[in-house]
């Protein structure tokens, strides 16, 4: 997580906080984005659209 002084706004900050628990969601889940989308309490097909946007890998 960035410092509260850094340069980066507020939606900057909430989507790398968002990346984060994405890919720790997904770490416990391993790698089964089904589970993981089940543990964040969205739907599979967000949690696809947030993995492409965030550029993360899923299974």
């Amino acid at each position: 997580m960035e410092d509260p002084g850094s340069k980066q706004t507020l939606p900057e900050q909430l989507e790398n906080l968002e990346r984060l628990i994405i890919e720790r969601a997904l770490e416990e889940a391993r790698r089964n984005v089904t589970k993981a989308s089940e543990q964040l309490g969205i739907s599979r097909q967000n949690l696809n659209y947030k993995l492409k946007k965030y550029q993360v890998r899923g299974e």
